[in-house]
């Protein structure tokens, strides 16, 4: 037999070989791929259809969510994985909310990770790569695409499903809350005694923008929101502006004014500052004796440290500042002791009524 004749006979064989598999092949594919695309919504009971050997369990959620004024949760997705050391994803499911009553999650037997995030601001396509636990590990968030009414929260918990019916998973959310509780003017000796502070807005520079949904710390800026200075092109880039910015009615003077302004922000614990990893800054902006000034406030840092460095998950800082003399004529210029006296705490968010949702 010559050379051509047998490539072409060889060639027939692969043919026939890859013809004869193919769907042996195709199947395999939708083994590997097909966890990751069963979803169902809205009215549906969540359970995975054509699923074998389906077992439920009750978990109930526990949430504290840092906004009083929430508005819930828009959605929630369910993983659930083999807790094993490949950690391959065994079921999805999205449950369209507000929430009020009961939601049943399933997967097969076994043991298995429970993993949830609400108001996740993305679509069911937008999971389709996660396809193992350690995959959803690596997910980031977006605070562009973040809302304060519905933060995104999430959790996990171990079960064993087939032998146990029920548990108990705490979901936190990523943002922390940033509070100016009171505000006041003291120019007490200076030449420009009895002026007040006026044109005031009160903002977050710095700021973090992605951060992994289900890291606890070490949280490293990769991206800056209002880098170095409030930046209108960043501010109209964010589905929700007023978690960074806001203004202040009226002037400051000796007497304390109570702003109630809070501003919410990704986590920034790096521990040192550098051009790529600046640190978050509250900054006090206005006008005394007709010049703007600044007085630019690095969160959780240096003698006002409380705790862990820099910014943190799920963290609430209160400050209470009186401003003592002219500030920085630069908002990336940290202000001085001299400039402002600063109380700055630690505080948990007010606990809310807790969501109880039963899978």
């Amino acid at each position: 037999m010559d050379r051509q004749d047998k490539n072409t006979t060889e060639g027939r064989k692969f043919f026939l070989f890859f013809f004869l598999n193919r769907k042996v092949l195709f199947a395999y594919a939708l083994l590997i791929l097909l966890p990751a695309f069963y979803s169902c919504s809205g009215n549906d009971n969540g359970l995975m259809y054509g699923m074998t050997q389906q077992e439920e369990a009750c978990i109930m959620i526990n949430t504290s969510v840092p906004i009083k004024e929430t508005t819930g949760t828009s959605c929630i997705d369910i993983f659930i994985f083999n807790n094993d050391r490949l950690g391959w994803l065994d079921s999805y499911q999205r449950f369209s909310g507000p929430y009020s009553g009961e939601i049943t999650a399933a997967s097969r037997k076994g043991k298995k990770i429970i993993a949830a995030v609400a108001n996740p601001a993305r679509d069911i396509s937008a999971w389709s790569g996660i396809n193992s636990f350690e995959a959803l590990l690596k997910t980031t968030a977006s605070l562009w695409d973040e809302d304060p009414g519905a933060p995104l929260m999430c959790g996990y918990k171990e079960i064993s499903m087939g032998e146990e019916n029920s548990c108990t998973m705490e979901m936190i959310p990523i943002l922390s809350e940033i509070k100016v509780n009171s505000l006041r003017c003291d120019f007490s000796g200076r030449p420009y005694q009895g002026e007040v502070l006026s044109d005031i807005r009160i903002y977050l520079t710095n700021v973090n923008s992605q951060a992994p949904i289900f890291n606890k710390e070490s949280f490293m800026p990769t991206e800056i929101i209002n880098a170095a200075g409030l930046s209108e092109t960043d501010m109209s880039r964010m589905s929700h502006p007023e978690m960074l910015s806001g203004t202040l009615a009226g002037n400051i003077g000796d007497n304390t004014v109570y702003p109630g302004i809070s501003l919410y922000c990704y986590p920034n614990d790096c521990v040192e500052q550098s051009i790529g990893s600046p640190f978050t800054r509250l900054v006090i902006e206005g006008k005394l004796c007709g010049q703007t000034y600044y007085y630019p406030i690095d969160i959780n840092r240096g003698d006002d440290l409380q705790g862990e460095v820099g910014v943190g998950r799920n963290s609430r800082y209160v400050y209470d500042i009186i401003i003592t003399r002219t500030g920085t004529t630069d908002p990336d210029i940290p202000a001085d002791v001299t400039m402002v006296d600063i109380n700055m705490t630690v505080r948990p968010w007010d606990e809310l009524e807790e969501d109880e949702i039963t899978f």
